[in-house]
């Protein structure tokens, strides 16, 4: 959510800056600016989509006698998932 903010925090601050006259100082300040848009917003994108498919196979699998996945489909749905968070974890650590 923070990472959130301050990714819409930067867009309004680029939107400024482009009204206003740009000097050569102000040109390279919206292009760091931009380039650490776009990397805030890959950030969110790439957390997100590593993350919800392990969220909802938890919440599917709250309660294990009411789940429409057999005994076998459980565990190899919960390794996968669990696999796409851990490319999350791989992509973000330094």
């Amino acid at each position: 959510m923070i990472l959130l903010f301050t990714s819409i925090d930067t867009f309004r601050r680029l939107q400024h800056q482009h009204q206003h006259q740009q000097t050569t100082q102000n040109r390279r300040r919206t292009f760091l600016d931009r380039q650490m848009l776009t990397i805030m917003l890959t950030s969110i994108v790439l957390f997100l989509s590593t993350q919800i498919p392990l969220y909802i196979v938890n919440i599917l699998n709250v309660l294990p006698g009411q789940s429409t996945q057999s005994p076998i489909q459980s565990p190899i749905v919960r390794s996968i998932a669990a696999f796409v968070a851990s490319i999350n974890y791989g992509v973000s650590s330094p």
